[in-house]
């Protein structure tokens, strides 16, 4: 049913365009690729009037017997700073990535064996970060988790400042789709928490993701 409504919608509304790095709720747009050859032009996310208004009734009249809360936006704490030994990915200090290759890049050996490594690496932070879900802490605690962990480990988060990301993790609460920031709402019981570590190292990234139900 959604994507018939999303696909009439798009055709009757009328389109809004908001840069990516402005804060918008995600539940509320459409991401659509950046056009190719085109200066200056960045991923937007397209709402039409339409959506934008069934949204947010959504949003702000939810149902009352939900068993988990509607998790809006709240603090989000600065972002962390990476020691100078760890090998940065060439987005860590603009902000941009690099343009994505145009071939399919074919792995050899060596290769592989350094994405298995990194995978490895990833996982064990996971769950690391997996260890300190419970009620009452922080998604920025569990960011906090994940960093001290990449440093210890002499990985770079990859989440970190990539197309100007503030976290080291992905923390994705309840209605939160995906690619949730952390900040400081506390966990409740009866939440889910998606959480996506990735890392940078041996010039390979790897991730990993896990899904956490919070019951006690």
């Amino acid at each position: 049913m959604a994507a018939p409504l999303v696909s009439r919608a798009l055709r009757l509304g009328k389109h809004h365009i908001v840069r990516h790095s402005q804060n918008v709720r995600p539940s509320v747009c459409l991401l659509i690729k950046a056009q190719q050859n085109h200066k200056n032009f960045a991923p937007v996310f397209v709402r039409t009037q339409s959506i934008l208004s069934l949204f947010e009734w959504i949003w702000k009249s939810p149902p009352q017997d939900l068993p988990y809360s509607i998790v809006d936006p709240a603090v989000v704490s600065p972002m962390r700073t990476v020691p100078d030994h760890i090998q940065r990915p060439p987005y860590a200090l603009t902000g941009t990535p690099p343009p994505k290759p145009k071939d399919v890049d074919i792995k050899d050996e060596e290769a592989i064996e350094k994405l298995r490594k990194s995978c490895a690496l990833a996982r064990k932070i996971l769950d690391i970060a997996g260890q300190h879900v419970k009620v009452g802490v922080t998604t920025d605690y569990l960011d906090e988790i994940v960093h001290n962990a990449c440093i210890a480990e002499n990985c770079y988060p990859s989440t970190l400042n990539y197309s100007g990301f503030p976290k080291s993790v992905c923390t994705s609460v309840n209605n939160v789709l995906v690619h949730g920031i952390p900040d400081s709402r506390q966990l409740e019981n009866g939440d889910i928490i998606s959480i996506d570590v990735t890392v940078s190292t041996m010039a390979t990234m790897a991730t990993y993701l896990r899904v956490i139900l919070l019951v006690t």
